[in-house]
């Protein structure tokens, strides 16, 4: 089946990533670049991490794996060997994108980060290296995980309660976006190439994420470092209690108050009109949070935020994994699509990230 209408057709990419870049490769691909995943003769480690097909161990029953790695071609090579620079100049001879993620752990031969440069790579291609710190700095050589990640970027500030240790997001979420932010780069890079000939970009997975925390932005302009708070309910809204899980709406205006009290029946113990002053609201907030509590908690959620909508209450369910999976709003968009496993059963895995009106995805061709 010819795929000449996605947009990177005819691009090749040479995939060397570990956890760091591993998703940006598999965007590439969907898009329609050729990609070629080099493996470790031990195999890359996604391959190791669960979920697995039927639970059973295996170098090919990885879920995450197969996500990850979808729509790539793959060999195996020992990358940190020196012996292996002649084999990497014949891949990399025609290659138009080459993506690696070099750590004392894993070195990639030929690699010289002073003078940023690959001996084997053509003069042509673009190099996206992706590290925890970048390339230069008193940090280059530091680890990352996502824990330390988080926390030096700020964001581990909404993660968590107050109350006990530090928590992080599960999952490698941080892989994905910074993987998601290198494909840009790549795009970014391939629209200049006709002007500036090959590139080398290198990427800070701390930086990416830094500049995505907005409460450090604030901090430039009003001097104020957040702290982690407790997520409860107010006056204005916040996470609230259904009969059967969680909801959160927002209410700032006077249609939304409005709103909201229709939504409950118009209860007697919220009725003085004063109240749709958020400001009068803010001055009685115990009150206010002690009569809502009841009334949020005898409603449906799904009836809740359905009814809430229609009324013009900002408002929506505030999911666990398993009730997103579930929600029918994240399947009308095809965001769990059905595909083969390799030993040909089905399965379903995530869509599309977004939707266009043009095909610029081909998902889990092989």
């Amino acid at each position: 089946m010819s795929r000449d209408h996605l947009p990177l057709h005819g691009i090749r990419v040479l995939d060397m990533t570990g956890g760091l870049g591993t998703y940006c490769g598999r965007l590439l691909a969907d898009f329609g670049a050729d990609v070629v995943k080099i493996e470790p003769p031990e195999g890359v480690r996604s391959r190791g991490i669960p979920p697995f097909i039927d639970d059973e161990p295996g170098i090919d029953r990885s879920l995450r794996f197969l996500y990850f790695e979808a729509n790539k071609r793959g060999i195996v090579l020992d990358v940190s060997s020196p012996d292996a620079e002649s084999e990497l100049r014949q891949l990399a001879a025609e290659v138009d994108v080459i993506l690696v993620t070099p750590s004392a752990q894993h070195p990639v031969s030929g690699f010289d980060p002073v003078s940023e440069s690959i001996s084997w790579a053509p003069k042509t291609a673009i190099v996206i290296c992706i590290t925890p710190f970048g390339l230069t700095g008193p940090y280059r050589e530091w680890r990352g995980t996502h824990l330390t990640s988080y926390a030096m970027s700020g964001l581990l500030v909404s993660q968590g309660t107050p109350e006990g240790p530090p928590v992080v997001i599960p999952g490698d979420q941080m892989h994905t976006h910074i993987s998601t932010n290198a494909a840009i780069a790549v795009m970014t890079a391939l629209r200049a190439r006709d002007q500036v000939g090959g590139q080398f970009a290198d990427l800070s997975a701390h930086e990416i994420l830094f500049a995505g925390h907005f409460p450090f932005n604030r901090y430039s302009t009003s001097n104020f470092i957040p702290e982690r708070e407790a997520i409860e309910p107010n006056q204005s809204g916040g996470i609230w209690e259904c009969s059967d899980g969680l909801v959160e709406f927002f209410v700032s205006t006077d249609k939304h108050w409005q709103g909201l009290m229709t939504l409950l029946g118009d209860p007697e113990s919220l009725s003085d009109p004063t109240l749709a002053n958020p400001n009068t609201r803010y001055d009685r907030r115990e009150e206010v949070i002690a009569a809502l509590g009841p009334l949020v908690k005898a409603i449906d959620r799904e009836d809740f935020v359905a009814r809430g909508q229609r009324l013009g209450v900002p408002c929506a369910l505030l999911n666990t994994i398993g009730e997103f999976v579930n929600d029918p709003q994240p399947r009308s968009r095809d965001f769990l699509t059905i595909t083969l496993l390799p030993d040909g059963r089905e399965v379903e895995m995530p869509g599309a990230p977004y939707r266009s009106t043009e095909p610029l995805l081909d998902l889990y061709r092989r």
